[in-house]
């Protein structure tokens, strides 16, 4: 088993411990398919979120116990980085792997619980609003697109690319009449090289939920760049689709595999 402790938290230890053991009782469950995550009180009433990543598939267990750090600890890693940036995320608490020999079998992160909403939630709340006629929703959602966009160009300046970049792991808060941003869910990210145009729309075809949030985000987007937002549409639909056929990949692939099990 490893552990590795921000030093900041190295009282939480033997709660780290029992996490790994299974004999803690979560306070939460936020999630319970693919990974689970839950928030979990500590001692001293402190709330952390523990995220169980799915244990690999059997040739992913030699590749991450021989080749590939664990999502764990990137997320972990990941994490530290965007702080040092200045990009706001849950503070990382720790990660945990255990190996049976050379093979990889589980890991755990371990952060701070976010403050704020799931964007997914609040746009919902808004646009619901709006539809019915609530000009001051309307005029939200507008404030809270303009942020995103500005969001996504502080990334951009900042030459990270998020590679999960979708409603649900981006969390909102609004503190003297602006929105803030954290990410959530970052195991997959770059740094250190500008994002093309090519690879922001590929943030925005997983951001965009419809043809109409394309329009309203991309929208946004071009005209702060002043860039043509025709070519934005085409390089965003480019993207849409190779997305959409990945999805259809996994799954195709994902039912095979279950059908030959049976």
């Amino acid at each position: 088993m490893k552990m590795v402790v921000s030093p900041s938290f190295a009282s939480l230890r033997p709660l780290l411990e029992r996490i790994v053991a299974g004999t803690y009782t979560p306070q939460h469950v936020y999630c319970h398919r693919r990974n689970v995550v839950e928030r979990v009180v500590a001692a001293d009433r402190q709330c952390v979120v523990v995220k169980r990543f799915r244990t690999p598939n059997a040739l992913n267990r030699w590749v991450y116990g021989l080749l590939r750090k664990s999502k764990a600890r990137r997320a972990y890693e990941y994490g530290m980085r965007l702080l040092q940036a200045g990009i706001a995320t849950p503070q990382p608490i720790a990660y945990m792997e255990e190996r049976r020999g050379c093979r990889f079998a589980r890991s755990w992160l371990v952060s701070e619980q976010a403050k704020g909403t799931p964007f997914s939630e609040l746009y919902a709340c808004l646009r619901n609003q709006a539809a019915q006629g609530d000009g001051e929703a309307a005029t939200t959602m507008q404030q809270l697109r303009t942020a995103l966009t500005k969001y996504v160009i502080h990334l951009e300046q900042h030459c990270i690319c998020p590679g999960d970049f979708n409603h649900a792991n981006i969390i909102v808060e609004q503190r003297e009449g602006r929105f803030h941003f954290q990410l959530v869910d970052i195991n997959r990210m770059r740094f250190g090289r500008t994002p093309t145009l090519k690879s922001t729309m590929k943030m925005y075809s997983q951001f965009c939920r419809s043809y109409q949030d394309a329009v309203d985000f991309l929208s946004l987007y071009a005209e702060s760049k002043g860039i043509d937002f025709d070519h934005c549409m085409y390089v965003f639909a480019r993207q849409r689709h190779h997305l959409l056929r990945r999805k259809q990949r996994k799954q195709m692939a994902h039912k095979l595999l279950h059908d030959d099990r049976q």
